[in-house]
């Protein structure tokens, strides 16, 4: 059989894996330090989730542990899949790269989500974004739909009516240490949960990676309006 070559060039991958411990402990640390922190402000009016508890951080403080270091990396590798669906003459790729050689985190935030709080269908800004899970509580189980509860739902662009090949949607329950990486542009919402005491915490921490090139063109667009 001749090499068999596979393109998906009309839908981009979600990137799921576990992080290193030594920097999810020291994400459980920052987000300690801020979360004690009683003078803080909470930005939940600047986001659009419906949760009362949420914190921006300055992508300094991640800049100065290993998470930028490993963010790269793994944009890199998301990069390498992204090779693999795009024929090679594709004029998409020559813009990636440029965007990967000088990709930054832009901005940051987390927050600690209580029972019957959630996120709704959004998009972010920027050209990848990714969310990580510092803290989980036990959930009770779902009322109707197994697992569903407390899940992150990715939501696609293939038609409900194509059962065979694709799915319009994909719901996964995360773990402590789960990170997921995708284009800033794909939609995704984060359902509700409930727990026996009704005081869980749920902490997860959002980010979106840009190109220094494309934050400069952005920036000088606005100031020549």
């Amino acid at each position: 059989m001749p090499e068999l070559k596979v393109y998906q060039s009309w839908s981009a991958p979600i990137l799921h894996t576990l992080l290193p411990n030594i920097i999810l402990q020291e994400l459980i640390y920052l987000t300690d330090i801020i979360t004690e922190d009683k003078e803080k402000q909470s930005h939940s009016n600047m986001l659009v989730g419906e949760l009362e508890d949420e914190w921006t951080i300055d992508p300094v403080l991640l800049i100065n542990i290993s998470f930028k270091n490993y963010i790269k990396e793994l944009c890199w590798e998301y990069f390498k899949i992204m090779l693999s669906q795009y024929p090679s003459n594709m004029p998409k790729l020559p813009t990636l790269n440029n965007i990967m050689k000088d990709i930054e985190i832009t901005s940051a935030w987390f927050n600690n989500q209580k029972d019957n709080e959630y996120n709704p269908a959004h998009v972010h800004s920027g050209t990848f974004s990714g969310v990580l899970y510092l803290k989980i509580p036990k959930y009770l189980p779902s009322r109707k739909k197994e697992h569903l509860d407390g899940s992150i739902c990715f939501i696609g662009n293939s038609s409900e009516n194509d059962e065979i090949f694709t799915t319009p949607d994909i719901s996964i329950q995360p773990k402590v240490g789960d990170i997921f990486l995708f284009p800033s542009t794909t939609r995704h919402q984060v359902y509700p949960f409930r727990t026996e005491d009704g005081k869980g915490i749920r902490r997860s921490l959002s980010f979106n990676l840009d190109s220094k090139m494309r934050m400069d063109k952005k920036i000088h667009k606005v100031e020549i309006k």
